[in-house]
């Protein structure tokens, strides 16, 4: 109701306005000024009022807009993001030294999630496994992990797990992976909600380099592995 009665103020105004000024052409500024009267004055009331309108009606539209951009921005600005770091729970030369031992160790994992975002993440879902030979399982494969009825990871939160390889490590093996022929690998991904109720995931495929006690992404059959949306 109050955006008709704002057309039609506009419409009227600016219609008024223009018989106004061509009736000031063809009479002359001077005579048209003599000969004012309370109808005239009026008409020009309206178009001044139909221009406020028209700006006011622009601003408007503008703030809306402004509001528009910032809610779609707001949400990737202030989500959640989790990031995963790993490391090997025992060291490798540990390892080492248990098989020389006699012992039956096997590879383990140590696996920190982080949540780097401005608002907290709503974890859904937690999977994560280990291996050290093809092939690797689909994502929808991974080992599923108990995170109890809810983990939820404020902003700068941390949550800190281990995931082992269910093959214990022989003297073999071992020397396979110090000659850096085999490659230990750590796979997960973690499905998450933010506040704003939109979906994330966070994916990871790490391989262990025996030689200089490092980790390295590994793609997967030519697929990036390692990734966040």
């Amino acid at each position: 109701m109050r955006l008709s009665l704002v057309i039609a103020a506009l419409v009227l105004g600016l219609v008024a306005g223009i018989a106004l000024v061509r009736e000031c052409d063809a009479r002359g500024l001077a005579a048209c000024a003599s000969q004012l009267t309370a109808e005239r004055a009026l008409a020009c009331a309206t178009v001044v009022l139909a221009l406020l309108i028209l700006i006011l009606a622009h601003a408007t539209w503008r703030s809306a807009e402004a509001a528009k951009q910032a809610a779609t921005v707001l949400p990737n600005l202030e989500r959640a993001y989790l990031f995963e770091t790993v490391a090997m729970a025992a060291p490798f030369a540990e390892l080492a030294m248990g098989v020389e031992l006699g012992e039956k160790p096997a590879f383990g994992y140590s696996v920190t999630l982080t949540n780097f975002g401005r608002t907290p993440a709503i974890v859904r879902r937690l999977s994560c496994g280990a291996d050290h030979a093809p092939p690797m399982p689909a994502e929808s494969a991974y080992p599923r992990l108990d995170i109890g009825p809810e983990l939820v990871l404020m902003p700068g939160a941390r949550h800190v797990f281990e995931v082992h390889d269910e093959t214990p490590v022989d003297a073999e093996l071992v020397a396979e992976v110090h000659r850096g022929n085999v490659y230990p690998k750590l796979f997960g991904r973690i499905d998450y909600d933010d506040i704003f109720g939109q979906p994330h995931v966070t994916a990871w495929h790490w391989a262990y380099n025996g030689k200089d006690d490092t980790f390295r992404p590994f793609p997967w059959k030519g697929r990036r592995a390692n990734y966040r949306r």
